[in-house]
């Protein structure tokens, strides 16, 4: 693909992280657990892993500091926002509304072998987690890049390693103690959805290159975009039908056998490397205004996603202390009305001092 082709801006696409998004909000907001959430959670790490191949692709010199600088602007405010304001939020919301500290117990003197940033981030704000596991798998960006630009044959091999062993794992009796219930939190854990995502954007650019030489353009274009246009339609409406079917159905009850289970996980892997990018190369000519509308609202969605969990906590706290009788609804919209809020304030203010809206 050539590099003007390669931008990271999609209309599919940018709809498709706001369905995500907006999936993960349901799963935490709804007391029951519908089963979106760990299956929008993979869609946003193998998203990652292409966006980031797609940059490989465009730049063929990786420049280490401007890529971190570009990262740092972008990510950390909202980062170190989120995690100042959620521990605001947690330690004194929680101390005035039940006059206790739930969270000191679970890190005593006695489980300093538990007790690490990593665990008390994701005790109190998951979400900032996510985050976590993201700066992770960018620090290894330049080891990524020389993948990258290697035979994909050893990416893919890489891949298959890591979920073979995942397979493995999930086949043991008795794990780890380092592993016990915590492998869906592990940044290894994440690796290969994110590198998956990297082989994916890897294949679509050599595709791309394919389709775009003079003998295939007259030959297999007005095939290729009917495929195309059928293989879209079709994932993203069945990506559509699951995700109705994980809200409707309870983990509990009917996809209990679905909740955090690693070959399960490896199937939407594989899903969502074929059905991305194919949101990104469809084109869509809208109004210039929805175009910038929905841009600006799939940009939102980083902070949204931030700190939607640490805004419904407290006011959850409020409600079932001032209004004993409002129904469940109430509180999830006013904590999702809130977070949408100061998401908005927050990207503007990153938009403003750390110009980063482009």
């Amino acid at each position: 693909m050539s590099s003007n082709h390669t931008a990271s801006r999609s209309l599919l696409l940018d709809i498709f992280r706001i369905i995500l998004c907006l999936g993960v909000v349901v799963y935490h907001y709804t007391p029951d657990r519908p089963g979106s959430g760990p299956f929008m959670v993979l869609g946003f790490f193998v998203m990652s892993g292409f966006l980031l191949g797609l940059y490989f692709d465009k730049n063929q010199q990786f420049n280490v500091e401007q890529f971190y600088i570009k990262k740092a602007q972008r990510l950390l405010p909202l980062f170190i926002t989120a995690l100042i304001l959620g521990g605001i939020l947690r330690f004194t919301g929680e101390y005035l509304f039940t006059g206790r500290l739930s969270l000191l117990p679970d890190f005593n003197t006695t489980e300093w072998t538990n007790c690490n940033l990593a665990r008390l981030i994701t005790h109190y704000n998951v979400p900032l987690w996510f985050m976590i596991v993201e700066l992770n798998m960018l620090i290894c960006a330049p080891l990524f890049f020389v993948l990258y630009n290697t035979r994909w044959r050893i990416g893919i091999l890489l891949v298959c390693a890591i979920s073979f062993s995942l397979i493995l794992y999930s086949q043991l009796t008795v794990k780890p103690s380092l592993f016990a219930d915590n492998l869906y939190y592990l940044t290894l854990y994440r690796a290969y959805q994110f590198i998956a995502g990297i082989c994916a954007a890897k294949i679509f650019c050599h595709i791309q290159k394919a389709c775009s030489t003079e003998s295939c353009i007259n030959i297999r274009k007005k095939k290729w975009h009917y495929v195309k246009n059928m293989a879209t339609g079709f994932l993203f409406g069945t990506f559509i039908i699951i995700s109705i079917i994980f809200m409707i159905c309870k983990q509990n009850k009917d996809l209990h056998f679905f909740n955090y289970s690693i070959t399960f996980d490896i199937i939407c892997v594989i899903f969502y490397c074929i059905l991305i990018p194919l949101l990104y190369c469809y084109s869509i000519n809208p109004r210039n205004n929805f175009a910038t509308c929905i841009g600006y609202i799939s940009v939102l969605t980083y902070p949204m996603y931030l700190v939607h969990v640490i805004m419904y906590k407290p006011i959850l706290l409020l409600f079932d202390k001032y209004a004993h009788t409002c129904p469940n609804l109430i509180p999830a919209a006013g904590a999702f009305i809130v977070s949408l809020s100061v998401s908005t304030v927050l990207l503007h203010l990153q938009n403003k001092y750390f110009r980063t809206n482009k």
